[in-house]
């Protein structure tokens, strides 16, 4: 690269965090810049299932990450890495990723241009995602409360061991992770315990204590609709409409 660049240098690069997409995070493998190009970022692969092979041989005949296209190095869309890349390349605000593949053999670089499309589309899904998943069970395991429903088993091993058909072991152990029972085969939640009923609300997904100061989000399609001030970020009730940030989001689209 010292040979074909002018003033070619590596930094390190560190977590890069972009203001403008708050809720992603990249850590490229190095910054690099020279007079000719510019400032790019670094990504090195070096696949263990390929260790012993040769990059170069596999790129030609479609068998790597990376492939020949017009006689030159790129990466296969379709590839993971790719996804990786491009998201580098928005959050830290750069127009190229210098990608790397290295094997004990020899090694192989691509000069990887932003595809902003492909980022508009992509970078859409996974906001949602985070917004509709990851937020809610950061701040109030919304999910993870799912799992106090308790499930029927179906079926069970006869070779099982006695003490492990009692109900109570295959609920949490099967709904923790079912492809390691094959034999066991969860249904239909169980009836509800007898007693109240109880009403859940705000991120945080308790009751309503009649003392905790909540706030209703005006938007229509809100399924929490009531939220604690504290759980939201608020001290008083604001004047005018006031909409959750995931109805902020959802409702613009």
């Amino acid at each position: 690269m010292e040979k074909n660049h002018t003033n070619f240098k590596i930094e390190s690069s560190g977590l890069h965090i972009n203001p403008k997409y708050p809720y992603f995070g990249a850590s490229p493998d190095g910054i690099t810049n020279c007079d000719c190009c510019g400032v790019s970022i670094l990504e090195i692969k070096c696949p263990y299932c390929i260790q012993f092979k040769s990059i170069l041989n596999l790129s030609e005949n479609g068998y790597s990450f990376i492939k020949s296209k017009n006689g030159e190095l790129t990466i296969k869309e379709e590839h993971d890495y790719y996804y990786q890349i491009q998201m580098q390349m928005a959050i830290t605000n750069k127009k190229y990723c210098y990608l790397v593949g290295w094997c004990k053999k020899d090694f192989a670089f691509a000069r990887v241009p932003f595809n902003e499309s492909f980022w508009k589309d992509n970078s859409e899904v996974a906001k949602t995602f985070f917004y509709d998943v990851i937020l809610p069970e950061c701040l109030a395991k919304y999910y993870t409360r799912q799992k106090d429903t308790p499930y029927e088993i179906d079926a069970i091993d006869e070779e099982s061991n006695e003490e492990m058909l009692e109900i109570g072991f295959y609920e949490e152990l099967i709904y923790e992770n079912p492809d390691a029972h094959p034999n066991v085969h969860v249904s239909k939640p169980l009836s509800p315990k007898p007693g109240p009923s109880k009403t859940l609300y705000c991120l945080c997904r308790t009751e309503d204590d009649s003392i905790t100061p909540m706030i209703a989000c005006e938007s229509k399609n809100c399924f929490i609709e009531w939220y604690h001030l504290k759980c939201v970020g608020l001290t008083k009730v604001p004047d005018g409409i006031w909409i959750c940030e995931r109805c902020k989001y959802s409702d613009s689209e």
